[in-house]
């Protein structure tokens, strides 16, 4: 058996607290910064949803079905009652006002209410994001998640099972780059292992969630192509702590972790033609029971 999830993550959390130096940010916030972690997470052991606070599966689920669609519609989250990508899109409206095709040329500015009904209504593409990147690569038609998945069954020793969200010559035609921006599979003896890079890591709101995902997208290209979950390694660049979020990580670390929660796949996965197949009710997780969900502001 691994270490409890909220143990390796307690224990991260503890080593940039103690390593890690005050460093400025692109918000303005202010952060404690630690450059190059890597920790590791057994799935065999339950699934690695935190339990020492709540961590938002809603979002969790919507936006990993999102991006294995290749689905950059913001509507399509909201649709959900997921506002997460919300105020990073608007912002991304403000900046470029004429994109694709939202045309805002000589009109006011929304505000952010404003630009959510708009979304809600008429819906707004968020440029090529994860799930573009995934599934149309460059916008050349390459399928990185289905050839993939392809090689994985032909050659499962293969060592490039990897997929890349960044884009460097696309940045500007994305409502944000990638935080993860690439994540690798590896199989062994039966099992699917996941490596998950990250260039920026917010310990506090992000990586729980990144964990989770990447878990989820695990679990579900094993169920496909009949293997166990494995190993899951986040791999971590700037691993930072927001001064905002101190006081709300100082409440969490006092909690003692509880009982993993599983996770169950409807019988329709393994006979997906394509991953982008999987929806809502394919995903279920069970016994989840953490304690209460901590607040902190989101850094912008």
């Amino acid at each position: 058996m691994g270490k409890h999830i909220d143990l390796v993550y307690k224990d991260l959390v503890f080593k940039v607290l103690k390593e890690g130096v005050i460093k400025g940010d692109r918000t303005g916030t202010g952060t404690i910064s630690s450059f190059g972690n890597q920790i590791e997470i057994d799935l065999q052991d339950g699934f690695p949803l935190l339990t020492t606070k709540r961590v938002y599966w809603k979002g969790v689920v919507a936006e990993t079905i999102m991006f294995l669609k290749g689905i950059t519609d913001l509507k399509f989250l909201l649709d959900q009652e997921v506002d997460i990508w919300t105020r990073d899109a608007w912002k991304f409206y403000l900046k470029n006002k004429v994109y694709l095709d939202n045309v805002f040329n000589g009109e006011a500015d929304m505000s952010l209410d404003e630009f959510r009904d708009y979304t809600k209504k008429y819906g707004f593409d968020m440029g090529t994001i994860y799930g573009s990147q995934w599934r149309d690569f460059n916008g050349d038609g390459t399928d990185q998640l289905m050839n993939v998945v392809k090689a994985m069954k032909i050659n499962p020793d293969s060592r490039r099972l990897k997929i890349y969200s960044a884009n460097p010559s696309q940045t500007e035609t994305q409502t944000l780059p990638p935080c993860h921006d690439a994540f690798q599979f590896n199989v062994r003896e039966g099992y699917l292992d996941c490596l998950f890079q990250m260039r920026s890591s917010d310990i506090f709101l992000g990586l729980p969630f990144n964990i989770a995902s990447y878990a989820l997208i695990t679990h579900i290209i094993a169920e496909k192509t009949c293997l166990k979950v494995g190993k899951l390694i986040p791999q971590l660049g700037d691993t930072h702590i927001y001064s905002t979020h101190l006081d709300a990580l100082e409440e969490q670390m006092k909690r003692e972790p509880k009982e993993l929660p599983t996770l169950k796949l409807s019988e329709r996965v393994k006979h997906f033609k394509d991953i982008g197949e999987i929806d809502f009710d394919d995903i279920e997780l069970l016994n989840y029971s953490p304690h209460p969900s901590i607040k902190a502001p989101q850094a912008f």
